[in-house]
């Protein structure tokens, strides 16, 4: 009984660690996610790190004004010799009620992940609208389209 439970806790940590790896390497800098069956927007993230690119800060622009309504107001980064980002300050507003602004420096080692997602619709933790240190927020999954269930009429 104890090697079964000392095996799930062992899992359960992996399980964690891996989760962790995988938002921090290969991290996308924008998901814009629609409705099935619409060109509704039903999922919206912009994710910075001191690695982030200007080819990749050039997307998120791009991706926002041509697929959302979503603008930034103050979008302002300073980067450092080695072409890290330093400072980072955004203010954002969705236009639809909901708002925000933050900056944050990056120290060295800095492996956080800044920026913001605005989710549409109910989601399972009940915040539609989170900026600002996202590190920890759980990694957004698509809902699956093949069980997405038609209205009943």
């Amino acid at each position: 009984m104890k090697k079964i439970i000392g095996l799930i806790v062992v899992i359960f940590c992996f399980w964690g660690c891996s989760t962790t790896l995988q938002k921090t390497s290969d991290l996308s800098p924008i998901t814009i996610d629609k409705k099935a069956g619409t060109n509704e927007v039903a999922f919206v993230s912009v994710c910075v790190t001191a690695k982030t690119s200007d080819e990749q800060l050039l997307e998120i622009r791009k991706k926002i004004i041509q697929h959302t309504k979503i603008r930034f107001t103050n979008f302002d980064v300073i980067r450092g010799s080695n072409g890290d980002i330093y400072f980072l300050s955004m203010a954002i507003d969705c236009r639809d009620g909901y708002s925000g602004e933050f900056s944050h420096s990056f120290e060295p080692g800095d492996t956080s992940v800044q920026g913001f997602y605005r989710h549409y619709y109910k989601n399972t933790y009940n915040k539609p609208f989170v900026f600002g240190d996202i590190s920890d927020m759980p990694a957004y999954e698509p809902v699956k389209r093949d069980t997405v269930t038609p209205p009943q009429e």
